[in-house]
């Protein structure tokens, strides 16, 4: 099934965060009771309801269902699963980081990168590796590395 919006054109302010909130939830391919309840709580707190339009209704009806008597059962898991499929619009969500990206590097053809000598900055974190596996890289390509960003330094900077 396709993936649908609100109801009539009516979208609530926290919709987008709704929509990333499951996004999170579904970027492992996989459904933890601590993830419906994190939700359930969420839900609450955002004072929403079953008298809101589609999704949100039935998304705050299934899973205050699901959690009244405190624990998710797997029925239920795999149904609040396909429920969030169906709400996320995003329809291969294994790969959904992945299809967000950005080719990089974004200049084609890709600079010559010299480290021998230049000094590098790393803020943010790495998706790829360790931080502390990036400064070892540069430090054995013969890079120094510092904190401090100035007009002379080349800044790195991993997603957030």
């Amino acid at each position: 099934m396709a993936s649908q919006g609100p109801a009539d054109g009516c979208k609530p302010a926290c919709y987008d965060e709704v929509l990333a909130f499951l996004s999170g939830i579904l970027a492992d391919g996989k459904l933890h009771p601590a993830e419906v309840a994190s939700l359930a709580w969420w839900l609450s707190a955002k004072s929403l309801d079953a008298e809101a339009s589609w999704p949100l209704s039935t998304l705050c009806r299934r899973v205050s269902r699901a959690m009244a008597d405190r624990k998710v059962d797997p029925v239920e898991m795999d149904e609040l699963h396909d429920l969030f499929r169906n709400i996320v619009p995003y329809p291969d969500h294994q790969n959904l980081y992945r299809d967000m990206q950005a080719l990089f590097p974004l200049t084609q053809p890709p600079p010559d990168i010299i480290f021998t000598g230049r000094v590098f900055v790393l803020t943010g974190r790495f998706l790829s590796s360790t931080f502390e596996a990036f400064e070892t890289a540069i430090r054995e390509l013969g890079g120094f590395l510092s904190r401090l960003v100035t007009e002379d330094r080349l800044l790195t900077r991993a997603a957030p």
